[in-house]
């Protein structure tokens, strides 16, 4: 998120002022929150489906231009803030189905 405010709007400190800046520290409070907590989440490097994209997605981030890296990187804050968010409801319902907790 950072790179790609500081490519996509490099003269506004977006990050510093401004409703943006609210949005990114409550979302790096949830970050740190999650790793402290007991949520359980699904692996998604065991699912080709999940990891692969990902990974394209990163290695892309170095071959491309900034300011298509930038817009990559915001995809892959927006996939992480899905994921962070559908997580555990996830996890719950395929430990539902497999009968584990």
């Amino acid at each position: 998120m950072t790179f790609a405010a500081l490519v996509l709007h490099p003269r506004g400190n977006i990050l510093v002022r401004g409703p943006f800046s609210i949005l990114f520290q409550l979302f790096i409070l949830v970050m740190i929150s999650l790793q402290l907590s007991t949520f359980r989440y699904p692996k998604p490097s065991n699912k080709v489906r999940y990891f692969a994209p990902a990974v394209l997605a990163i290695i892309l981030l170095f071959l491309l231009s900034e300011i298509w890296a930038a817009w990559i990187a915001t995809i892959l804050a927006v996939g992480c803030l899905v994921y962070v968010l559908t997580g555990p409801m996830v996890h719950k319902r395929s430990a539902e189905k497999t009968g584990v907790q």
